[in-house]
């Protein structure tokens, strides 16, 4: 839109610094207020010197009183202000402010003894006179021009003091000023901003499938044109799991439309079959995990726009030989499924813990690959570790934490949950999937595992698909339901190892028998 102007768009990003990215930093509105406000204050001196000089006041002068209205004034207003307060450490506050104002005076070399008398709020304004009162009665300017001269000061540092307040944003001007204004649907539905009042031409809204109604209407109602960016097939939502139980309950509504989102709505609806586009060539993963999830959650229509790896496969450990990697835990039976540390509480699984564990410590060893990581910049995650539960998460952190495995390894390592990963990659992925029990339905007369919310094929979707060069599972492969998103996972996966681009291992490769882990032939320790 914006590339025959022959110049780059004004861009601010509103919103809580903290959530900004590092890229959108130097746009966001608290940055620009700062820089705007040292840019002030460092010109300050130079502002004033015009000022004075169209008042009429001689440059020796203007030296003078600008050095009143930079230093002594906003010290001497300070020391207005405690006198006035009940602050319990008042009296030394004072007194060190007092001293400041001693030493600056003294440059004007006043005596101090004519201020002894003066009330602080007072002190500015009584040697601004007397400076003025050196020069013969010709070459003093008038009072009035003093005076002028004074609220110019004023002005300067109110401006650098309150930008921003709770009465006045300096975002609602930066946001009023800007070709395109950046933030979250809620961040930019504040009423201070003045935004949805603001006719854009355009507004986009990034990742839509996961916007409520009222996240949506917000940005929405801003714009000439809407345009909604999103994947139906990867998280809907958030709503709180009671609120989603009383409204199927009460209204006889299943629980999967209740948290479907409107983005899905419209573009299955024929409004979105009219006006809706797909985009069906993805470039985050390798082809076969592409396939894999191309097969598994868009009935195989995604294409595939990367080949290359990021990772050369010299630096590879042997068990990422293949671009996909599942380690069985399935003989490891009732010792492998998910535990509960306390009623109430998220699922863990210990087996799997130790596996992913193992599996680090055995890549460490991995001379290549150990360089390989040594040599990229701080900050980043080659590694990603994602958990269906928050459970597994910590427990994870923790054996990670005593495990001695070497620092840049460590580092390198990112853990977090299913919903806390849409939109993040990682070049190698490791995926728990913790559930793991023989509750689910029958399928050739042998119990399945039931899946809990593993069944919701949006959320296996994000965790199959951040992977970028290598997808690694960790869990039960061969009793998921065959008619279940895990399921059809598993089938998709068996194609991809029939394809050589994928393998599945056993875990007693990693772990030896009844739970011990093999530790470079030492003797074992049990899992806990």
């Amino acid at each position: 839109m914006f590339g025959n102007t022959g110049e780059a768009p004004s861009i601010i990003r509103v919103g809580h610094e903290g959530n900004v990215s590092e890229p959108l930093l130097p746009f966001h509105a608290g940055r620009i207020e700062r820089l705007f406000k040292d840019r002030f204050q460092a010109e300050m001196r130079e502002r004033l010197k015009i000022a004075s000089k169209s008042l009429g006041i001689p440059e020796a002068l203007s030296v003078e009183l600008t050095f009143i209205e930079s230093a002594i004034r906003p010290v001497a207003k300070r020391i207005d202000q405690l006198e006035q307060s009940d602050h319990p450490d008042v009296k030394g506050r004072v007194q060190g402010l007092r001293q400041t104002l001693n030493a600056q005076l003294a440059t004007l070399t006043l005596g101090l003894a004519d201020f002894e008398e003066i009330p602080a709020a007072r002190i500015a304004d009584e040697a601004g006179r007397l400076v003025a009162a050196r020069l013969d009665h010709e070459s003093r300017p008038s009072p009035e021009s003093i005076s002028r001269f004074r609220v110019a000061g004023e002005l300067g540092r109110d401006f650098i003091a309150s930008g921003s307040t709770g009465k006045r944003s300096f975002d609602t001007f930066l946001a009023g000023t800007r070709q395109i204004v950046v933030g979250t649907c809620v961040g930019l539905g504040r009423n201070a901003l003045g935004l949805t009042t603001t006719p854009f031409d355009l507004v986009i809204v990034d990742e839509a499938a996961r916007c409520t109604a009222s996240e949506l209407s917000v940005p929405m109602q801003a714009g000439t044109w809407i345009v909604l960016v999103g994947d139906q097939a990867q998280l809907e939502p958030t709503h709180d799991a009671q609120v989603v139980k009383n409204v199927a309950s009460e209204l006889k509504i299943a629980k999967s439309e209740i948290v479907r989102s409107d983005f899905e709505r419209v573009f299955e609806s024929g409004y979105g079959d009219a006006a809706g586009r797909r985009l069906k060539t993805q470039y985050r993963m390798l082809p076969p995990i592409g396939r894999l999830v191309s097969e598994s959650f868009y009935a195989g229509k995604l294409k595939h726009g990367r080949n290359q790896a990021i990772i050369e496969s010299a630096h590879l450990p042997v068990d990422l030989a293949r671009p996909l990697l599942w380690i069985d835990t399935d003989g490891f039976g009732q010792e492998a499924q998910q535990k509960r540390q306390n009623p109430g509480h998220s699922l863990i699984n210990p087996v799997e813990a130790e596996v992913i564990v193992a599996l680090l410590r055995r890549w460490s060893e991995h001379g290549p690959f150990m360089k390989w990581l040594e040599g990229l910049p701080q900050g980043g995650h080659p590694i990603g570790i994602i958990c269906a539960y928050a459970a597994q998460r910590d427990l994870i952190r923790r054996k990670l934490h005593r495990a001695g495995l070497p620092v840049a390894l460590v580092q390198a390592v990112k853990i977090d949950t299913i919903d806390s990963y849409q939109g993040k990659e990682n070049a190698i992925v490791l995926l728990s999937l913790v559930r793991n029990n023989h509750d689910g339905r029958e399928y050739e007369g042998a119990a399945t595992i039931a899946p809990g919310f593993m069944a919701r094929p949006n959320r296996i979707n994000v965790a199959m698909s951040r992977a970028r060069d290598r997808l690694v599972i960790i869990g039960a492969f061969s009793r998921w339901h065959k008619n279940e998103p895990m399921g059809a996972v598993v089938d998709a996966f068996g194609e991809e190892v029939a394809g050589g681009e994928a393998q599945v291992i056993d875990a007693h490769e990693l772990l030896g028998p009844s739970g011990m882990v093999r530790d470079n032939g030492n003797k074992g320790r049990r899992i806990n």
